[in-house]
């Protein structure tokens, strides 16, 4: 299990949303409800929490969970009332053994702090799998306000199965991922590993990490790509644009 922020459009004057996929631990081989929340949201641009639009990717063990056969919807329970969704499964992603959730925002509405979206049904069966949250080329989760403009999203993922030993988050307010003169530079408490990754999950390179200021040169220019920094088996990602 681990955190994983994903950082979308990287503008301070963005709104921004913090969603949390939830996590079962020592759940019994039948029926389950994870839960997907709003955990912050702040909107400096138009003053309310509206939601205008959203397109969501929730990937899945299928050795472990199962929430339908693809191309069929999945099924949600105790949506927020103003909300409706729609929902496919699509097979094989973004790896083979995994299948990821579709979800899209039909009907939306105003969501608070604390808040929860909607409990997605699996049925479990043994053993564990994270719940990531992901993208479907070329598309990556996202969510925008009432007048169009996209969030800045942290995104937690959830885990279901044996429980384990909670170790300390990476916290994403104090870990700032950014590029500069050819290098992404970074601050941890801890150390572990860097790997720079396609927009579409294709690793491109990795490098070590040391407790403290970290600099790591890249080559390529002029493209997205997502930064991974794990630390304690925590991780941040981040989308960011190398020029």
């Amino acid at each position: 299990m681990f955190v994983l922020a994903v950082i979308v459009n990287i503008a301070f004057t963005q709104p921004t949303a913090t969603l949390k996929i939830g996590t079962i631990y020592d759940p019994l081989p039948d029926t389950i409800l994870v839960p997907v929340t709003c955990e912050a949201i702040d909107n400096p641009l138009t003053g309310n929490n509206l939601i205008s639009s959203l397109g969501w990717y929730i990937a899945y063990h299928t050795s472990v969970l199962y929430a339908g056969e693809p191309g069929t919807p999945a099924t949600f329970l105790n949506i927020h009332p103003g909300f409706s969704f729609l929902t496919n499964i699509v097979a094989d992603n973004p790896l083979q053994g995994w299948n990821t959730i579709l979800i899209i925002c039909e009907y939306s509405a105003e969501i608070f702090p604390g808040e929860k979206y909607l409990d997605i049904q699996f049925t479990y069966s043994t053993g564990s799998s994270d719940l990531v949250w992901t993208g479907l080329e070329p598309f990556f989760t996202n969510m925008t306000d009432d007048e169009g403009n996209e969030f800045y999203l942290t995104l937690i993922d959830g885990y279901v199965g044996p429980y384990i030993t909670e170790v300390p988050e990476l916290k994403t307010e104090t870990t700032k991922i950014w590029f500069d003169n050819g290098n992404i530079s970074f601050n941890t408490e801890t150390g572990g590993e860097f790997i720079l990754f396609s927009l579409y999950g294709q690793q491109v390179m990795s490098a070590p990490v040391h407790p403290g200021f970290n600099m790591i040169p890249v080559k390529d220019k002029y493209a997205i790509y997502l930064v991974r920094i794990v630390t304690n088996n925590k991780a941040i990602t981040q989308k960011i644009f190398i020029q």
